[in-house]
């Protein structure tokens, strides 16, 4: 596998992702409100999705080779970082809480903010309905690797090899060549 770009690099970091992805969506609720260009919201969307995208590399990347390090049997090296799956969660959730809150208390006579408040609670039932397909087993995100491993050994113990001196007998020798017969 072909590692990352240093761009790659720079913004799959998980750092500036999330800088980035913020941005995105600070421009968003900007567009929603009139304060910024419809084609800087879209510019900030597509660094955003770039940005989500060199992540997912970037990690593939590391699985790779933690997965490619660990073949030789000494282990993956290094420390590993525990998952974040609960603290991801628990922001993902506050994030929604306030934008819940905030579609509930967007003004009746504003035609933008209903707007973007239906667009919200759409969007929130997809993602539900999503989240209870995976949950089920109908989803589409399935590993289709085999335990989720990248690299696997294909032999599980190496194949008989003749002798060095048996391999050099079995050859033609060279009057025998120019002669044409083969063995």
């Amino acid at each position: 596998m072909r590692p990352p770009s240093t761009f790659q690099w720079f913004i799959g970091n998980p750092v500036v992702g999330c800088l980035l992805s913020i941005l995105a969506l600070a421009s968003l609720a900007g567009w929603f409100t009139g304060d910024v260009p419809a084609l800087l919201t879209l510019l900030a969307i597509w660094i955003g999705a770039m940005a989500g995208r060199a992540m997912e590399r970037v990690n593939a990347y590391t699985r790779w080779q933690r997965e490619w390090n660990g073949m030789g049997g000494g282990g993956g090296g290094g420390m590993r970082l525990p998952s974040l799956k609960a603290l991801r969660i628990l922001a993902a959730l506050i994030i929604w809480l306030i934008f819940a809150v905030w579609s509930l208390e967007a003004p009746a006579d504003d035609p933008w903010m209903q707007t973007a408040a239906v667009l919200f609670w759409i969007g929130t039932a997809v993602m539900g309905f999503a989240a209870v397909a995976r949950m089920l087993g109908g989803g589409a995100y399935r590993r289709q690797t085999k335990g989720g491993l990248v690299v696997s050994v294909c032999l599980g113990r190496p194949l008989q090899s003749p002798a060095v001196q048996d391999a050099y007998r079995q050859l033609p020798s060279s009057h025998e060549s120019k002669a044409g017969t083969q063995l």
